[in-house]
């Protein structure tokens, strides 16, 4: 038996990372895990190192996560997930 998880966390949300440590360190008997899943932005107005980026920027970064998140249902609903 293979446990699908998708998991959608935010770069920073101590929650989520809590989360991910959890699942990491949590045994599942009898069956084997298929993780899948990125990281989203809550605050897009700040890149991956806390810059302030500007609007055009953050519709741009909005828009490209938002088509591999549909790419990835797709490959997901197919049968064919990947991390990405």
């Amino acid at each position: 038996m293979t446990l699908n998880i998708t998991i959608t966390s935010d770069f920073i949300c101590p929650w989520c990372l809590i989360g991910e440590h959890r699942l990491d360190t949590r045994e599942v008997r009898d069956a084997e895990r298929a993780v899948q899943g990125g990281g989203v932005r809550s605050v897009p107005q700040f890149d991956i190192d806390g810059e302030i980026v500007s609007g055009a920027q953050s519709v741009a970064v909005f828009e490209a996560a938002l088509r591999r998140a549909v790419a990835q249902q797709d490959d997901c609903s197919n049968g064919a997930c990947s991390l990405s």
